[in-house]
């Protein structure tokens, strides 16, 4: 049972991992739109970043095959 949740999760948490796998390629385009077309801040561009290292930590601890213990929350 506990190993159906955590691979629920996972598939979960795939589609947004495909997404910022390439971390450059999403990077490039955030640069894009604040240089280009003025519509990314500065700071908007950090959460993002921030945000593409929370998912693929969650993925990585998700993963492992020992301590599937994970604490979410603020």
């Amino acid at each position: 049972m506990y190993h159906k949740i955590v691979q629920d999760g996972l598939v979960y948490l795939d589609p947004f991992y495909l997404l910022t796998r390439d971390n450059a390629f999403v990077s490039n385009f955030i640069i894009a739109l604040q240089n280009e077309r003025d519509i990314v801040t500065i700071d908007e561009e950090v959460k993002v970043k921030a945000y593409i290292d929370k998912i693929r930590a969650i993925k990585d601890v998700l993963k492992r095959d020992h301590m599937k213990v994970a604490f979410f929350g603020r």
